[in-house]
């Protein structure tokens, strides 16, 4: 089973024109991200996919750069821009990975694509494996993993404008018709308090191992939640 990660980018932001490429610390945006994503170690590539309007050359310029593979297709028609994707890149199920989310932990990633492979409660294949809307789960820390055969039987013109622009919008509008896994993680509470705080800790100490200390915070959240 080939699994692929697609960043969605574009330099055409109304709120922050050009963030993509925008430098921190001498690093664009774009490259904090693809930089974590790469170390992911239960998906087989990575491609970034941008539009085919003159504003979006530099981000091909810059995967170019960075030696990262580069999918250009329509602005808002972004459904259609993946569906061209993955014919283009083809795969079995695919990560969707927003670019405004620079500091999404490739762990939570590999989590999700672990349970699309199959280490879920049911053992089976979905179309959807989301983290998506779940109230503990911070902006920027959101994936779906989605299987292409869906996706691509569901990309057809009935979909509406706002659909097409926001890619996985179909499945949620439609939830009785697809198998979809939620991860809804457990709320970010850490001290011991009560009994049931020691019930979690233990759940986690079985997790981390006797020795925590040896994860750091945002390590200890991605594994236990």
């Amino acid at each position: 089973m080939k699994i692929n990660i697609i960043i969605q980018a574009r330099m055409s932001s109304t709120r922050f024109p050009g963030k993509m490429l925008y430098e921190i610390q001498g690093k664009p945006l774009l490259q904090y991200l693809i930089e974590s994503m790469q170390k992911c170690k239960t998906t087989d590539g990575l491609i970034v996919a941008t539009s085919h309007l003159p504003s979006d050359d530099p981000i091909e310029e810059f995967c170019i750069s960075v030696g990262a593979q580069c999918f250009r297709g329509r602005l808002n028609n972004v459904a259609e821009r993946f569906n061209r994707c993955i014919d283009a890149y083809p795969c079995n199920a695919f990560v969707r990975v927003c670019g405004d989310s620079p500091l999404l932990d490739w762990r939570i990633v590999d989590r999700l694509v672990q349970i699309y492979r199959g280490k879920n409660p049911e053992g089976k294949e979905f179309d959807l494996v989301t983290n998506v809307g779940c109230p503990t789960t911070p902006a920027g820390q959101h994936a779906e993993v989605v299987n292409s055969d869906t996706f691509d039987r569901e990309l057809v013109w009935w979909m509406s404008d706002e659909q097409r622009e926001h890619v996985t919008k179909v499945f949620y509008d439609n939830e009785e018709f697809y198998d979809i896994f939620r991860v809804i993680t457990k709320p970010l509470r850490m001290v011991v308090d009560t009994e049931k705080d020691m019930k979690r800790f233990q759940e986690w100490i079985e997790i981390l191992g006797t020795e925590p200390y040896n994860f750091n915070y945002r390590e200890m959240v991605a594994k236990c939640l």
